[in-house]
């Protein structure tokens, strides 16, 4: 867990921001901010621990029910896109990211999947990414710089010191459903399309 030292401000490529701050050595630093790769190893772990494998099963248990399909009419491919790692199913996504955290550097961490259904007719899908990225921060009089590390799932971002809230998990589960929804209306119009030329 980290320390909250104070609420500090700070200068983002969005502006002006107030965030929650943390002692390191004799200074203060944004959350989020680090140096060390291995610091980064450790809170990119934590971070796909507790914010990204606990949603698989909850995904797939919510396409289950919002399109009522069965499991075995949904697959999932997962790949590093950075680095040569073998294509997983849904199975081995876990797997995967602890590999790539165990042997890799965790800047070029981007999982990306895609998770394919099949309602009777009609075919549908999306792609999900997953991601560590890094950006840069300073004080508010440009003195001096921070950089800050941000993780990804589903379009939804925090830095990796702080935990997804509850909120922001249901976000990123919405994210996927709302997708999938699109693709599987599209599809649906294109079928009833072609069935109504065929008349």
């Amino acid at each position: 867990m980290v320390n909250t030292a104070c609420l500090s401000f700070y200068s983002s490529p969005d502006g002006e921001v107030l965030v929650r701050s943390k002692t390191v050595g004799d200074g203060i630093v944004p959350f989020g901010c680090y140096y060390d790769p291995g610091e980064v190893y450790a809170r990119l772990k934590i971070k796909l621990a507790n914010d990204f494998c606990p949603l698989i099963p909850i995904i797939q248990s919510s396409i289950e029910t919002k399109f009522e399909i069965p499991g075995d009419q949904i697959s999932w491919e997962a790949w590093i896109t950075s680095y040569d790692f073998p294509t997983v199913d849904i199975n081995g996504v876990v797997k995967l990211c602890d590999d790539f955290t165990t042997n890799h550097d965790p800047e070029y961490f981007h999982l990306l999947i895609s998770i394919d259904c099949q309602k009777e007719e009609i075919s549908f899908g999306t792609q999900v990414a997953v991601y560590l990225d890094k950006i840069h921060w300073s004080d508010p009089e440009g003195n001096e710089e921070f950089l800050i590390w941000e993780f990804t799932v589903a379009g939804v971002t925090e830095n990796i010191d702080e935990l997804f809230s509850k909120e922001a998990l249901a976000r990123a589960l919405e994210n996927v459903l709302s997708e999938l929804e699109r693709c599987y209306r599209i599809e649906l119009e294109l079928m009833e399309k072609n069935s109504y030329r065929n008349i």
